[in-house]
């Protein structure tokens, strides 16, 4: 059985220091050498074009001779993030969030939900297992002084006999005045999808993604069902949202040092789903995500 929810969360290593410094002197380098040959080529016109020896090759050996790399510019892969690769994270992000800043852990959290303790309690009878996670946190908004009490619920059950799970939202205004935010929840699962392995996918319905690996990146607008999965492990998982959401995904990468140099390591992908939510003063928002699991 193939761990699902493995994905490793990156942080800060001594090396990545190294490849830092090896790479921004290697573009200082470059640069350098493109200047002189540019200049030469200005200088001595046709004796350029035969034969003589390019600035590059005049220079001498970089004292990070050592360091090998399988690609250029690794350290702009080097990404850190602030908390847990977990699943069902909840966060509230400003209108002006991108992919990018999400992918790259460059956005600003508007609510305190994040790796913050939910009050919890589980029930179990014969139609299964209910847990229930509830806190009462807030949420800032662009110009406003203050932030807005807002409180979250999220049900999950599961049951018995089924591979599915249920998962129930409810978010409540508190406060006494209008909210306008965007909610995401955060998802992250492994399928062996590096490389551009043709085995695992994305798959959205009613859409034609332009790269259905599973690890690859992109955004899908009014989604409401879509499956990954992976051929080889025979693993399918499909979600379906009580009400449509933009997609986001993409692959989260370590670069990561050994004898044949620094590389990047597929450790998994994040699925994100992004709602835009107007609510009044204590108004409620809610939806459902069923997943269920399938044997392909």
């Amino acid at each position: 059985m193939h761990n699902l929810t493995c994905v490793m969360t990156r942080r800060e290593e001594s090396y990545h220091r190294m490849l830092c410094e090896h790479e921004q002197e290697r573009r200082k380098r470059e640069a350098q050498a493109k200047a002189r040959l540019l200049a030469q080529t200005n200088s001595i016109g046709a004796q350029a074009k035969s034969g003589v020896p390019s600035a590059a090759s005049q220079e001498p050996a970089s004292p990070h001779t050592t360091i090998r790399t399988k690609e250029p510019d690794l350290d702009r892969f080097l990404v850190f993030d602030r908390y847990r690769r977990n699943s069902l994270v909840d966060h509230f992000l400003a209108p002006s969030a991108t992919l990018a800043d999400f992918a790259q852990v460059r956005f600003e959290e508007q609510g305190n939900f994040v790796e913050l303790p939910y009050e919890s309690e589980v029930q179990q009878d014969e139609r299964g297992i209910t847990i229930t996670l509830t806190r009462d946190g807030q949420v800032r908004r662009a110009g406003a002084l203050s932030p807005l009490p807002v409180r979250l619920t999220k049900t999950l059950f599961l049951p018995p006999g089924e591979e599915r799970l249920m998962v129930y939202y409810t978010i409540q205004n508190k406060g006494q005045s209008r909210l306008q935010t965007r909610f995401a929840s955060e998802w992250n699962f492994h399928l062996l999808g590096g490389g551009r392995n043709d085995q695992a996918y994305y798959h959205v319905d009613g859409h034609e993604l332009e790269d259905e690996h599973f690890d690859s990146t992109g955004e899908v607008t009014q989604v409401q069902a879509f499956h990954i999965g992976n051929t080889w492990i025979r693993q399918d998982m499909g979600f379906l949202l009580s009400e449509a959401a933009t997609l986001w995904r993409f692959s989260i990468e370590t670069v990561t040092g050994s004898e044949a140099g620094f590389e990047r390591n597929h450790q998994g992908s994040c699925l994100t789903l992004l709602w835009s939510l107007l609510l009044e003063p204590g108004q409620s928002w809610s939806m459902e995500i069923s997943c269920s699991g399938h044997e392909i």
